[in-house]
């Protein structure tokens, strides 16, 4: 078998040993925590309320460890990750009118001053930069960008997550970098 299909069965098994003592969940934790913290710091721009939104998704994680079946659920990340991101849509829904801060707080969590996606547009640019023109992208395209480049996911943990097709979010991908690669044409290296 490959890599990835033990990495998962190993996952499955640690959900499994954390059903039985929940001990076991720092470990599960401490693999998703930085993960799922780019993913709702990136949403949220602010580091406080990205705190607060973790915590509580995986108290929530916590709490529904035993509902997770390997059937219904196909893998841990994409199970960790639909928790993590229906909780932040529920906080929105009830807070309608949240302020977020401005890009510069991100600058002081992220902790290179390059990023991952550069290589992939061919250059390097200062993260303000990056984030701004990145916030002229679609919905869909900042979101896909998010999971693949500040959550580290693979397509197929992305479309199970969204519930799309893995060849959408290829295309998605392809498009929205892209688009960031003329957006940023003109942009220099701060």
């Amino acid at each position: 078998m490959n890599l990835f299909y033990n990495e998962v069965v190993s996952e499955k098994k640690l959900v499994e040993q954390i059903k039985e003592d929940k001990e076991y969940f720092s470990q599960l934790y401490g693999k998703y925590l930085n993960k799922t913290y780019n993913f709702v710091y990136y949403k949220v721009q602010n580091k406080e309320l990205a705190e607060d939104l973790i915590s509580e998704s995986w108290f929530k994680i916590l709490k529904n460890i035993d509902s997770f079946t390997p059937e219904k659920d196909y893998q841990v990340s994409i199970w960790i990750f639909r928790i993590v991101r229906n909780h932040m849509f529920d906080y929105f829904k009830k807070k309608k009118n949240i302020i977020l801060e401005n890009s510069e707080e991100i600058l002081n969590y992220i902790e290179d001053d390059k990023i991952n996606i550069s290589r992939n547009i061919g250059n390097e640019f200062s993260r303000e930069i990056l984030f701004e023109q990145m916030n002229k992208l679609s919905k869909q395209e900042k979101e896909i960008l998010n999971l693949k480049y500040f959550s580290d996911l693979k397509n197929n943990e992305i479309s199970k997550i969204l519930n799309i097709k893995e060849k959408s979010v290829s295309s998605v991908l392809c498009k929205g970098i892209q688009k960031l690669t003329v957006l940023l044409k003109d942009k220099v290296l701060i």
